[in-house]
């Protein structure tokens, strides 16, 4: 029996259209976002992160952004939300913008509070626990890059 490729991996290699030259742009729905979001979890992070508020909007300046918050003072790293914006060059760079987001989610939700229980600063940055999941994501053909 032949195994099945990777869908995160199939989709990563397919062939793209620049957006310099192509004029036809990937407008993901909230159903994708949700679609993406679940297999990213499930392939990449294990299903370790617990499903965020997922939002697609216009954004400028920017192809997303996550936030963290808490619900009441006793509660900690409880609620997150992943935002990304409405257009892209292609599916791929799509792609690649949630699992950036899905990293600093990670380190809101898994890495924030041993932070916290070691007496250390949160750190939701692009520093040393973001950029240990460079090698896991090029794996599935997502670079994972400070900005894009």
């Amino acid at each position: 029996m032949r195994k099945r490729k990777n869908p995160i991996i199939r989709l990563m290699k397919a062939k793209t259209v620049s957006f310099v030259t192509g004029t036809d742009w990937y407008e993901p729905s909230i159903v994708d976002l949700r679609l993406y979001y679940n297999l990213l979890n499930r392939y990449i992070f294990k299903g370790a992160l617990s499903k965020p508020q997922l939002e697609i909007d216009r954004l400028r300046g920017a192809w997303g952004y996550f936030s963290g918050y808490n619900e009441g003072k006793n509660v900690l790293f409880n609620r997150s939300h992943i935002v990304l914006t409405n257009k892209y060059p292609t599916k791929q760079l799509f792609v690649i913008a949630l699992a950036h987001e899905m990293v600093h989610q990670y380190q809101w939700e898994i890495v924030g509070p041993k932070r916290i229980k070691e007496g250390l600063r949160l750190n939701i940055n692009h520093g040393p626990s973001f950029l240990e999941w460079r090698n896991t994501l090029n794996r599935f053909g997502i670079p994972l890059k400070r900005a894009y």
